[in-house]
């Protein structure tokens, strides 16, 4: 069974961090131990359902998973993210600013932490034309939690 748990994040106690627990089980089979997590500062429960189908929908398709992934439409944050200007979640890899927040133990082995982050349309725009090292590039020393945050082009 995979849950999802909520913390106050420890770097600013307005952010939650949503995380999966138990996904790395569904992935193993195919080379894969993640977990998921995502920085939000509003609207908890709906980014909580909304999150849990996201990760129900990784644990049914692990060979879908990587990174890079777009998640946009019903398969994203719908309202929250049209809210902030955002139009759908791309899965990224950190560490960023806070390294050691991502990294996870599986069984005693060392696993993988994404992170799902809403992004602008300039944003999908860039990494559909550039790819995402040029959006990661971008994203180096931003507040990725912060919905509320200007585009990055």
């Amino acid at each position: 069974m995979i849950d999802i748990e909520t913390y106050r994040a420890p770097w600013d106690p307005r952010v939650r961090a949503i995380t999966s627990v138990g996904l790395s089980h569904y992935t193993e089979r195919h080379g894969e131990r993640p977990e998921v997590i995502l920085l939000i500062d509003d609207e908890q429960k709906a980014a909580e359902r909304a999150f849990a189908s996201v990760v129900g929908l990784l644990a049914e398709e692990p060979q879908a998973f990587g990174i890079g992934e777009v998640y946009s439409g019903q398969r994203s944050f719908g309202a929250i993210a049209k809210r902030h200007g955002k139009v759908a979640m791309v899965l990224v890899a950190p560490p960023y600013e806070e390294p050691q927040l991502f990294h996870v133990d599986c069984e005693g082995h060392p696993g993988h932490v994404f992170v799902l982050v809403p992004i602008t349309a300039g944003e999908l725009d860039l990494l559909n034309t550039e790819g995402l090292a040029a959006l990661d590039a971008l994203f180096a020393g931003i507040d990725l939690s912060n919905l509320r945050r200007n585009s990055v082009v």
